[in-house]
């Protein structure tokens, strides 16, 4: 280990001093982040047995709370229904690893993480801002009666079925048929699915538009 008479023990000890006197310092967070994990004995201590086996164990365990915090937050989501689907590991999604057309990436990403204006999207944010505008999220686009959501807007809206029939290869699909189509690994899949989403939002709001006009 170090020597105490090394210039960085020096600091450690002023720190933890000061730490112990009721001063917050970066000595202090240091066993704070150690009770956290569960090393507590290491301040107690003051040393390791091991570096190595400590810090590998250490890491570790922040890998795992980490992780386990992750999965809580999104099973506690109101929202994000179809990413809870979608990404059920840690890692970077096939789309981001497979597709470079940041425009595709965009598409992909604001369907998956509710960054769209579907109907579902902009009356679960009227009602958490508590405005007064009152957004019914039903579908205004298609004769279904159906909650405009991710699910609706890529699987069963009829205003796209021949969008998907192009870009997807059927006018509509069920919600594991989308799952897997999402979190496929194949480019030429992926984009597909990005250039229906384009496509379709484009038309979306053409129809929107014209919705205004008449009235």
């Amino acid at each position: 280990s170090m020597p105490n008479s090394r210039l960085p023990k020096q600091c450690y000890f002023m720190s933890k001093k000061l730490f112990e006197a009721g001063r917050e310092t970066w000595a202090g967070r240091i066993k704070h982040l150690l009770d956290k994990y569960g090393f507590s004995y290491v301040w107690v201590k003051q040393s390791v047995d091991n570096l190595d086996v400590f810090i590998n164990s250490f890491v570790q365990r922040v890998k795992d709370c980490y992780l386990q915090e992750w999965h809580c937050a999104l099973e506690q989501s109101s929202k994000l229904k179809l990413y809870k689907e979608i990404k059920t590991t840690y890692e970077p999604a096939s789309y981001l690893l497979q597709l470079w057309n940041k425009k595709f990436i965009s598409a992909i990403a604001k369907i998956q993480c509710c960054g769209h204006n579907l109907n579902v999207e902009r009356s679960r944010y009227a009602q958490a801002r508590n405005t007064n505008n009152v957004y019914n999220a039903l579908c205004n686009i298609c004769n279904v009666t159906e909650d405009e959501d991710e699910y609706h807007f890529m699987c069963t809206c009829t205003a796209y079925n021949d969008l998907r029939f192009k870009f997807l290869g059927a006018a509509s699909l069920n919600e594991i048929q989308l799952i897997s189509t999402l979190k496929s690994k194949n480019e030429t899949i992926l984009r597909n699915v990005a250039l229906f989403i384009c496509n379709a939002l484009t038309l979306r709001d053409s129809i929107l538009s014209t919705h205004l006009d008449q009235h």
